[in-house]
């Protein structure tokens, strides 16, 4: 089944208003691209950006969507050495 929007859990206003944010990007997801947006998760550990991450790529993967995810440390490297 994977991961979905279910799974995350809420523990502050800030965590409710990234998760509603996230979600209606995935709806949206068809509009967004078009328009050219996208997300960068930033903050502290533990805070749940990966695990939205995961259950956006998944979710997009369920609606037919090709998805891929890296870490920022090897998208540095890899700009480091530039291996486009």
């Amino acid at each position: 089944r994977g991961l979905t929007f279910e799974d995350f859990n809420i523990e502050s206003e800030d965590q409710k208003k990234i998760y509603k944010f996230c979600k209606g990007y995935v709806l949206g997801f068809d509009s967004n691209t078009y328009q050219g947006n996208t997300i960068v998760f930033s903050g502290g550990v533990g805070t749940g950006k990966t695990m939205l991450a995961m259950i956006m790529k998944q979710t997009l993967m369920r609606m037919g969507y090709e998805t891929h995810y890296e870490s920022v440390s090897f998208f540095i490297e890899k700009v480091n050495k530039r291996a486009w």
